[in-house]
């Protein structure tokens, strides 16, 4: 919502939890891309390649657990 909103914003840092068997940035593109609130993204910005494009410049995916030290 962030990106749809304010799509001047430069970056953004998104943690996420790797998932069993995968690393956090297969995780981040199969689980968190295609979920709901990325649906205005999807609908702006048409095929996928340009939706990933959009994506890839302005999300950093860092690995990570928040219930971790």
């Amino acid at each position: 919502m962030l990106l749809h909103k304010f799509p001047g914003v430069r970056r953004v840092y998104v943690m996420v939890r790797r998932g069993t068997g995968t690393d956090s940035e297969s995780r981040f593109w199969k689980s968190v891309v295609t979920a709901p609130p990325f649906d205005p993204l999807r609908e702006k910005y048409g095929g996928p390649e340009r939706l990933a494009a959009f994506i890839k410049q302005k999300v950093v995916v860092v690995d990570g657990d928040i219930t971790e030290p």
